[in-house]
C-alpha cells in the first residue's frame, strides 16, 4: 500500500508578527492544524510578566529558549534548552523570572482555558482563536497574512 506524500511545510518566525498578548508578554503564531487542534506558538514575556492561571483540556510541550521561567507553587526554574510536559488536566500559572525576555516554543492540542482567582473563564485559546488573533492583528496593522494552515 502506498501513502501520498506531503510537502515538508517551513515556517520562518520572522516572518511573523509578535502580538502583543497579555501585560508584558507577547505571541508569535507560527502554524494551526484545524483538522487534529494542534498549533505551536513562540511566547515571549518580560521579567515579572504573569499569565493567568489555565486549564489545560489537551497536552503541551514546551521548550525554553531564552530566559528562566517557572510554574507559581512548583520547584523548577525552567532555562535555555530545558523541556516542559504539560499533561492534559493540569492547572497552572505561569511567572517570567529572567532578566532576559523569557522565548519559549509551544506544541499545543487543545484548548486552554485561562481563568481568574475563582476559576471563572476570562479567555479560551485553541487552534482557531490563535489563528483569529494572528489575522485581526495583521487586518489592524496592514501586514501581509501568511497561511498558517497550509500542508
Amino acid at each position: 500500500m502506498s501513502y501520498p506524500l506531503l510537502e515538508t511545510v517551513y515556517m520562518n518566525p520572522e516572518e511573523l508578527p509578535w502580538i502583543p498578548w497579555v501585560e508584558g508578554v507577547e505571541l508569535k503564531i507560527l502554524k494551526v492544524n484545524p483538522i487534529n487542534g494542534q498549533f505551536f506558538t513562540l511566547t515571549k514575556g518580560s521579567k515579572g510578566a504573569v499569565l493567568p492561571p489555565h486549564f489545560h483540556h489537551g497536552t503541551v510541550i514546551v521548550y525554553t529558549i531564552q530566559g528562566a521561567w517557572h510554574y507559581d507553587g512548583e520547584e523548577w526554574i525552567a532555562k535555555a534548552g530545558d523541556v516542559i510536559f504539560e499533561p492534559a488536566g493540569s492547572l497552572h500559572q505561569p511567572l517570567m523570572l529572567s532578566e532576559e525576555d523569557v522565548i519559549i516554543l509551544s506544541i499545543l492540542d487543545g484548548l486552554l482555558d485561562f481563568q481568574d482567582t475563582e476559576g471563572n473563564t476570562l479567555f479560551k485559546l485553541n487552534w482557531l482563536s490563535a489563528l483569529d488573533m494572528y489575522k485581526e492583528h495583521c487586518d489592524v496593522h496592514g501586514l501581509e497574512l501568511k497561511d498558517l494552515t497550509k500542508f
